[in-house]
């Protein structure tokens, strides 16, 4: 439509009060109950689909509830994808990651992403704080900033006490809608952050950073951990 993928989404209820129209891409605007909705699922979706240079879009039908619409420009140039950037290229010296996210797509597909190195994941703050707390021996952690119970912000505050040095080396993800907090947080380290969706490239070449700093400082380890396993 229009030189663009358009999907919509309908429902059948009463839809969207009109007061609220305006307001529901706010981040952390909801009419659920206290504890029940974190009102960041719509503004983080609107986001990533701006990031690709998509709009979305409410609004009420008459006798038909609400409906959704997203659209994203296709590509019609038929230039060949950016080559890789340099980093990417390079022989991937191995590495140890934690992965912690409290969605099981989103650990897949990093999983995937990072194939060239030894994941081991975390379904939230809890676990990891579990591995972390009889494992130190990672390259580096890669940890999604909103998650229930225990955030990525808990758990890198927690590590910063208890090995500085790991504390360092951790990436936080972030779904671009964050809370004073957040963002107060985030000022004040000097850790990296990537929003979602992940630019694979740039997440290797940072993986691949900490991963060199590691093995500058005396062996891998990864290969360590080899080693004693054989």
């Amino acid at each position: 439509e229009g030189g663009a993928a358009c999907a919509e989404v309908r429902g059948t209820a009463k839809g969207i009060a009109p007061h609220h129209v305006d307001k529901i891409f706010e981040p952390f605007f909801t009419t659920k109950k206290v504890g029940s909705g974190s009102g960041l699922g719509l503004a983080i979706s609107k986001n990533i689909v701006a990031s690709c240079g998509g709009t979305t879009t409410a609004r009420n039908e008459p006798d038909k509830g609400a409906c959704f619409t997203v659209r994203i420009p296709l590509q019609t140039s038929g230039r060949e994808p950016d080559e890789p950037s340099l980093p990417s290229r390079l022989p991937v010296i191995p590495g140890r990651i934690l992965v912690v996210d409290d969605e099981s797509a989103i650990r897949t597909g990093m999983i995937r992403m990072l194939a060239a190195h030894d994941v081991v994941e975390a379904d939230g703050g809890a676990m990891a704080k579990r591995i972390l707390e009889e494992d130190g021996g990672f390259d580096l952690v890669r940890c999604d900033t909103m998650m229930p119970e225990v955030s990525g912000l808990d758990l890198h505050e927690w590590l910063r006490e208890r090995n500085p040095r790991l504390a360092r080396q951790w990436v936080f993800i972030t779904g671009g809608a964050f809370t004073p907090r957040t963002q107060n947080y985030l000022a004040s380290v000097d850790n990296p952050s990537l929003e979602k969706p992940i630019d694979a490239n740039r997440l290797r070449t940072i993986v691949a950073e900490f991963v060199r700093i590691n093995e500058e400082g005396g062996q891998s380890i990864v290969r360590v951990e080899r080693r004693k396993k054989a």
